[in-house]
C-alpha cells in the first residue's frame, strides 16, 4: 500500500525503521536534559515526545525542543512558532491585523479568502483565573493579551497547521490532566489461590508488562544543529556573566527595572534568568547600543 505524506513533511518511518528512531528519539530526550535546554521540570520521555511532535510538524529537533514543552500534562508550542508555521502555510496579516488599546487585544488573520478577527480582554484573563499579583498579566498585560488572541486566532483559521496545541498561557488556564496511575488489581492465580497484581485495560483484558528500555547514551556522531560557521546552536540558559552584564548597563543607562522589564518580555520571559544565551547576547547587544547613542548624544550636546 502506498504511503501518501504531506509535502515537505518526512515520511512516516517504516516497521523495520521504528526501533531506530526511537533510539534516536532517545539520544535527543537525553541530550536536551544533560545540555540542560528544556526545563527542570521535563523529563527524557517528555522530550523524545516534543522532538517526534517537531518532526511531524517538520520541524528539527531543537527547534522543538526550544519552542514546545508540557504543562499540566498537555503538549504546547509557543504562539511565536504557531505564527510563523501559519504565515508559512499560506496564513497573511491584512493591513491593521493587530489592534491594542488598554486591556485589550484584536487580531484578524485571513487564509484563502476567509478572515477571522479574535479579542482577548483583560476581562477574559480575569475570568480564567490567569490574573494574579505579580504574575504575568499583571506586569505585562500588553504582551500578554497579544499573544492570547493571536493563538485564539490560530487555532480557528488553521487548525491543520497548529495540529491542535495549546499555547502555553492556553494551557495555564485550563485544569490539568489527571495522569495518575490507577491502582493495580489484585486478582487471584486459580492454581494456587496466590495473589498477584496485574494491570488492565479499559476492556479488563490484562496488559503483559513490556521490557524495560535502557536510555543509550548519545554518540559522539550525533551533531545537533549547527550555524553556516560550525558553530553549535543549541539554547541553553543566560549565564551569570551575562545576567549581571545586563543589570550593569541598565544602571549605565539610567534606565527603570520595569523598562528593562518591558524588553525582557518581548522575548516571551518574565527574568533575565529565564532567557536563553543568545537572547541573553541580543538583549545585551541592543543596551549597548542604547548606551552608545546617549554617550553620543552628551558628546554632542558637550561641544555646543
Amino acid at each position: 500500500m502506498a504511503t501518501h505524506t504531506k509535502p515537505g513533511l518526512p515520511a512516516p518511518a517504516t516497521k523495520s525503521e521504528v526501533p531506530e528512531v526511537f533510539r534516536e528519539l532517545q539520544q535527543w530526550g537525553k541530550l536536551a536534559k544533560d545540555a540542560n535546554i528544556i526545563p527542570a521540570g521535563t523529563n527524557i520521555p517528555q522530550a523524545m515526545v516534543i522532538v517526534q511532535a517537531g518532526r511531524e510538524m517538520g520541524l528539527q529537533p531543537l527547534q522543538s525542543l526550544r519552542s514546545m514543552n508540557f504543562i499540566k500534562g498537555r503538549l504546547t508550542m509557543s504562539v511565536q512558532l504557531q505564527l510563523a508555521m501559519a504565515t508559512k502555510g499560506g496564513v497573511t496579516k491584512p493591513e491593521g491585523w493587530l489592534k491594542e488599546k488598554p486591556g485589550e487585544c484584536t487580531v484578524t488573520l485571513e487564509r484563502d479568502g476567509a478572515s477571522i478577527t479574535c479579542t482577548y480582554t483583560m476581562d477574559d484573563a480575569r475570568k480564567a483565573g490567569l490574573v494574579k499579583e505579580d504574575g504575568a498579566y499583571d506586569k505585562y498585560a500588553k504582551q500578554m493579551l497579544r499573544w492570547r488572541a493571536i493563538g485564539d486566532a490560530l487555532r480557528l483559521i488553521a487548525p491543520d497547521l497548529v495540529l491542535g496545541l495549546l499555547s502555553p498561557e492556553e494551557a495555564e488556564s485550563i485544569e490539568p490532566i489527571d495522569v495518575t496511575p490507577a491502582e493495580p488489581e489484585v486478582v487471584k492465580d486459580g492454581t494456587d489461590d496466590a495473589e498477584k497484581e496485574v494491570d488492565k485495560n479499559s476492556e479488563g483484558r490484562i496488559i503483559e508488562p513490556v521490557e524495560t528500555i535502557v536510555v543509550e547514551e548519545p554518540p559522539t556522531s550525533l551533531a545537533p544543529e549547527q550555524d553556516e560557521n560550525g558553530n553549535i546552536v543549541i539554547q541553553k540558559h543566560a549565564e551569570e556573566e551575562q545576567v549581571e552584564e545586563i543589570e550593569h548597563l541598565r544602571r549605565a543607562l539610567g534606565m527603570k527595572v520595569h523598562a528593562l522589564k518591558m524588553m525582557i518580555a518581548d522575548y516571551g520571559v518574565a527574568k533575565r534568568q529565564d532567557l536563553t544565551y543568545n537572547q541573553a547576547e541580543e538583549l545585551i547587544g541592543r543596551l549597548k547600543d542604547n548606551l552608545a547613542e546617549v554617550i553620543a548624544e552628551e558628546e554632542k550636546e558637550s561641544v555646543v
